[in-house]
């Protein structure tokens, strides 16, 4: 298990049994706005990924999973906070490890950290992640002040493929759909469909084509910061109140299910052998069937 804690500027990994096998320290990340660090580690071949973009530096780095050995380091020219996590595309050409923040958004060799490619000039990720699938690559962002457009980018994009002008499509870009870039939640790919969920309006997109399919509010959920997670045909919402509910993930919109909890929840849940985990502010819960 590796725990990230960018504030403190630690990278720690436990043993199942909760002992510490390593730790390793690394910049202190010092974001903006007082809201800290969100950026989660990612793990990708026997390698443990931790991205840190603050206001006095933008560094990727990794190490080594097993012995915390550092591997390789990737230095951002371009500094400025990001909550966003790394993201492991295994894609139809090859793996990569995609990070995003600012304008910008780098692909990097899982092995090495050598840049497969860069696109510079678009509003990328702060406060979510990317997502993807097999073929494509969606990202993009919103902000309180404005709203960029959701990307799609082809697999085995190579070098700097940056638009001449801000936000307009680019090379390897497959289509862009105009000021629907995801806001705090990532966006989920079910590989035929993109969801986005913007506080509690959520919105479908074709995956080949970049065309909006539905775009409602979700009946009796509040403001929702955790981002939508896909569990096989279903999607599961969850608002900062502990409310949440089950719709299909297809084309239309429909509501099969509902729960909650009592709890505030910020996190996203995780599935795993049948049962949902969902971290809240006092505790963290179990559910299963």
């Amino acid at each position: 298990v590796y725990v990230f804690c960018g504030a403190a500027g630690t990278l720690t990994a436990f043993g199942h049994d909760g002992s510490q096998k390593w730790q390793q320290q690394t910049e202190i990340c010092r974001t903006n706005n007082g809201f800290g660090t969100g950026s989660s580690p990612a793990l990708v071949d026997g390698r443990v990924i931790v991205q840190l973009y603050g206001e006095e530096s933008a560094v990727v780095r990794c190490f080594d999973a097993a012995s915390g050995r550092p591997l390789w380091a990737f230095e951002r020219p371009d500094k400025g906070t990001s909550w966003s996590s790394p993201l492991i595309w295994r894609n139809s050409v090859r793996t990569e490890v995609v990070c995003s923040g600012g304008d910008r958004l780098d692909a990097l060799d899982p092995a090495t950290g050598g840049v497969l490619w860069t696109v510079r000039r678009v509003k990328a990720a702060t406060a979510c992640s990317p997502c993807c699938d097999s073929e494509r690559l969606y990202f993009g962002g919103s902000d309180p002040f404005s709203k960029g457009p959701l990307f799609a980018v082809k697999a085995g994009a190579s070098g700097d493929v940056s638009p001449e002008k801000s936000n307009q499509k680019f090379a390897q870009c497959d289509w862009l759909s105009e000021r629907q870039g995801p806001g705090m939640a990532s966006p989920v790919s079910s590989g035929k469909y993109v969801y986005t969920n913007d506080n509690n309006i959520l919105k479908c997109f074709d995956a080949a084509t970049g065309e909006r399919l539905y775009q409602t509010r979700i009946p009796g959920l509040d403001m929702l910061a955790a981002s939508p997670l896909l569990i096989g045909d279903r999607l599961l919402l969850l608002d900062e109140n502990g409310k949440g509910c089950l719709v299909n993930a297809g084309s239309e919109f429909q509501v099969v299910g509902r729960g909650s909890l009592p709890d505030t929840f910020w996190a996203t849940p995780a599935v795993k052998d049948g049962a949902m985990y969902f971290r809240g502010v006092e505790g963290i819960y179990c559910v299963r069937k």
